[in-house]
Protein backbone atom coordinates (compact mmCIF):
# COMPACT_ATOMS: atom_id res chain seq x y z
CA UNK A 1 0.00 0.00 0.00
CA UNK A 2 2.91 2.32 0.62
CA UNK A 3 4.48 1.48 -2.74
CA UNK A 4 1.08 2.62 -4.41
CA UNK A 5 0.91 6.03 -2.37
CA UNK A 6 4.20 7.38 -2.94
CA UNK A 7 4.05 6.37 -6.46
CA UNK A 8 0.39 9.10 -6.22
CA UNK A 9 1.90 11.68 -4.40
CA UNK A 10 5.14 11.73 -7.16
CA UNK A 11 2.58 11.43 -9.97
CA UNK A 12 0.59 14.71 -8.05
CA UNK A 13 4.35 16.23 -7.66
CA UNK A 14 4.85 15.88 -11.53
CA UNK A 15 0.84 16.96 -12.36
CA UNK A 16 1.41 20.42 -9.72
CA UNK A 17 4.67 21.22 -11.37
CA UNK A 18 3.00 21.09 -15.14
CA UNK A 19 0.07 23.35 -13.80
CA UNK A 20 2.45 25.51 -12.39
CA UNK A 21 4.61 26.09 -15.59
CA UNK A 22 1.37 26.44 -17.08
CA UNK A 23 0.42 28.78 -14.81
CA UNK A 24 3.80 30.71 -14.79
CA UNK A 25 3.48 30.38 -18.67
CA UNK A 26 0.03 31.87 -18.97
CA UNK A 27 -0.81 34.46 -16.10
CA UNK A 28 2.16 37.05 -17.39
CA UNK A 29 3.73 36.27 -14.27
CA UNK A 30 7.14 38.51 -13.77
CA UNK A 31 10.80 37.26 -12.10
CA UNK A 32 11.61 39.71 -9.97
CA UNK A 33 14.82 41.41 -10.95
CA UNK A 34 17.80 40.93 -7.82
CA UNK A 35 20.75 42.77 -8.25
CA UNK A 36 24.10 40.97 -8.78
CA UNK A 37 25.75 40.17 -6.19
CA UNK A 38 29.33 41.39 -5.49
CA UNK A 39 32.47 39.57 -6.37
CA UNK A 40 33.10 38.66 -2.47
CA UNK A 41 29.63 36.53 -2.30
CA UNK A 42 29.99 35.37 -6.04
CA UNK A 43 33.45 33.80 -4.83
CA UNK A 44 32.17 32.44 -1.45
CA UNK A 45 28.82 31.18 -2.97
CA UNK A 46 31.26 29.18 -5.78
CA UNK A 47 33.78 28.12 -2.72
CA UNK A 48 30.73 26.28 -0.97
CA UNK A 49 29.78 24.34 -3.94
CA UNK A 50 33.33 23.47 -4.07
CA UNK A 51 33.31 22.36 -0.31
CA UNK A 52 30.06 20.66 -0.35
CA UNK A 53 31.92 18.30 -3.18
CA UNK A 54 35.07 18.30 -1.42
CA UNK A 55 36.83 20.36 -4.22
CA UNK A 56 39.51 22.20 -2.73
CA UNK A 57 40.87 25.64 -4.85
CA UNK A 58 44.50 24.56 -4.80
CA UNK A 59 43.29 20.98 -6.50
CA UNK A 60 42.30 23.43 -9.54
CA UNK A 61 45.69 23.34 -12.18
CA UNK A 62 47.24 26.38 -12.97
CA UNK A 63 46.61 27.03 -17.02
CA UNK A 64 46.96 30.47 -18.74
CA UNK A 65 44.24 32.42 -18.80
CA UNK A 66 42.60 32.15 -22.43
CA UNK A 67 41.61 34.68 -24.81
CA UNK A 68 37.68 33.85 -24.59
CA UNK A 69 35.50 33.21 -26.48
CA UNK A 70 36.89 30.22 -27.21
CA UNK A 71 36.58 26.54 -26.88
CA UNK A 72 37.70 24.97 -23.53
CA UNK A 73 37.97 21.13 -24.07
CA UNK A 74 39.04 19.57 -21.34
CA UNK A 75 39.68 22.50 -19.07
CA UNK A 76 40.26 21.56 -15.13
CA UNK A 77 39.78 25.28 -14.42
CA UNK A 78 37.45 27.46 -17.13
CA UNK A 79 33.82 26.10 -17.45
CA UNK A 80 31.07 27.01 -19.89
CA UNK A 81 28.20 27.35 -18.14
CA UNK A 82 24.38 28.87 -18.47
CA UNK A 83 21.77 29.88 -16.17
CA UNK A 84 19.16 32.60 -15.44
CA UNK A 85 20.16 35.87 -15.73
CA UNK A 86 19.23 39.45 -16.12
CA UNK A 87 20.38 41.55 -18.93
CA UNK A 88 20.16 45.71 -18.39
CA UNK A 89 20.34 47.99 -21.65
CA UNK A 90 23.21 50.20 -21.14
CA UNK A 91 21.81 53.06 -23.10
CA UNK A 92 17.82 52.93 -22.35
CA UNK A 93 18.29 50.89 -18.78
CA UNK A 94 16.01 48.43 -19.57
CA UNK A 95 15.77 45.15 -18.45
CA UNK A 96 14.93 42.04 -19.58
CA UNK A 97 15.45 38.31 -18.08
CA UNK A 98 16.93 35.65 -20.07
CA UNK A 99 17.05 32.02 -19.14
CA UNK A 100 20.14 31.54 -22.09
CA UNK A 101 22.66 33.48 -20.24
CA UNK A 102 26.36 32.18 -20.64
CA UNK A 103 29.61 33.03 -18.88
CA UNK A 104 32.76 31.27 -18.33
CA UNK A 105 33.32 30.17 -14.49
CA UNK A 106 37.31 29.80 -13.30
CA UNK A 107 37.09 27.32 -10.40
CA UNK A 108 40.80 28.49 -8.98
CA UNK A 109 39.73 31.78 -8.60
CA UNK A 110 36.16 31.40 -7.95
CA UNK A 111 35.36 34.26 -10.06
CA UNK A 112 33.57 34.62 -13.48
CA UNK A 113 35.79 35.05 -16.10
CA UNK A 114 33.68 35.88 -19.34
CA UNK A 115 30.42 36.82 -19.87
CA UNK A 116 28.77 36.19 -22.93
CA UNK A 117 26.35 39.42 -24.12
CA UNK A 118 22.90 40.25 -25.30
CA UNK A 119 21.94 42.59 -27.60
CA UNK A 120 18.67 44.85 -26.22
CA UNK A 121 16.03 43.99 -28.74
CA UNK A 122 15.27 47.96 -29.62
CA UNK A 123 18.78 49.92 -29.72
CA UNK A 124 20.98 47.06 -30.41
CA UNK A 125 23.30 47.33 -27.36
CA UNK A 126 25.32 44.84 -25.85
CA UNK A 127 24.28 44.02 -22.33
CA UNK A 128 26.19 41.94 -20.30
CA UNK A 129 24.72 39.11 -17.75
CA UNK A 130 23.70 39.92 -14.15
CA UNK A 131 23.36 36.91 -12.36
CA UNK A 132 21.90 35.77 -8.95
CA UNK A 133 23.46 33.96 -6.02
CA UNK A 134 21.01 31.12 -7.19
CA UNK A 135 21.94 31.02 -11.01
CA UNK A 136 26.29 31.17 -9.83
CA UNK A 137 25.11 28.33 -7.27
CA UNK A 138 23.37 25.89 -10.32
CA UNK A 139 26.46 26.90 -12.80
CA UNK A 140 29.05 26.49 -10.03
CA UNK A 141 27.50 22.77 -9.55
CA UNK A 142 27.53 22.45 -13.02
CA UNK A 143 31.43 23.28 -12.99
CA UNK A 144 32.18 21.53 -10.00
CA UNK A 145 30.77 18.08 -11.16
CA UNK A 146 32.26 18.62 -15.12
CA UNK A 147 35.80 18.68 -13.32
CA UNK A 148 34.74 15.65 -10.90
CA UNK A 149 33.81 14.10 -14.28
CA UNK A 150 37.31 14.70 -16.15
CA UNK A 151 39.15 14.19 -13.32
CA UNK A 152 37.41 10.71 -12.49
CA UNK A 153 36.23 11.60 -9.17
CA UNK A 154 32.65 11.94 -9.62
CA UNK A 155 31.29 10.35 -6.99
CA UNK A 156 27.63 11.23 -6.89
CA UNK A 157 26.17 13.24 -10.13
CA UNK A 158 23.36 15.41 -10.13
CA UNK A 159 21.07 15.42 -13.20
CA UNK A 160 19.58 18.76 -12.01
CA UNK A 161 21.76 21.05 -14.36
CA UNK A 162 21.13 18.94 -17.35
CA UNK A 163 16.94 20.62 -16.69
CA UNK A 164 16.23 23.45 -19.58
CA UNK A 165 15.68 26.03 -17.09
CA UNK A 166 12.20 28.17 -18.01
CA UNK A 167 11.91 31.00 -20.41
CA UNK A 168 11.31 33.99 -18.72
CA UNK A 169 7.48 34.89 -19.12
CA UNK A 170 6.94 32.18 -21.77
CA UNK A 171 8.92 34.11 -24.58
CA UNK A 172 11.28 32.40 -26.91
CA UNK A 173 15.13 32.81 -26.69
CA UNK A 174 15.82 35.26 -29.06
CA UNK A 175 19.16 33.80 -31.15
CA UNK A 176 19.87 36.80 -33.57
CA UNK A 177 20.50 38.58 -30.43
CA UNK A 178 22.65 36.06 -28.03
CA UNK A 179 26.22 36.38 -28.19
CA UNK A 180 26.15 32.59 -26.83
CA UNK A 181 24.45 31.51 -30.34
CA UNK A 182 26.19 34.35 -32.80
CA UNK A 183 30.06 32.52 -31.65
CA UNK A 184 28.78 29.25 -32.05
CA UNK A 185 26.55 29.85 -35.23
CA UNK A 186 23.31 28.00 -33.84
CA UNK A 187 21.47 28.27 -31.20
CA UNK A 188 23.15 27.90 -28.07
CA UNK A 189 20.79 25.89 -25.94
CA UNK A 190 19.96 22.46 -28.57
Amino acid sequence: MEVIERRIQGLENKINYCLLLLSIGNSGVRVKYAPEPSAAVIKETILDIMKEHRVHPQDIPPEPKPHFPCELLGSLRYFNTKAFAWFSCPKRHKRWPSAHAWCYLDLKEMEICYRFLQECNQCNKDAQPEFSVESVKRMATFAVQMYLRRTGKLVREDHSFHSEPLTAEGKPHDEDRCGKCQYLGRSCWK
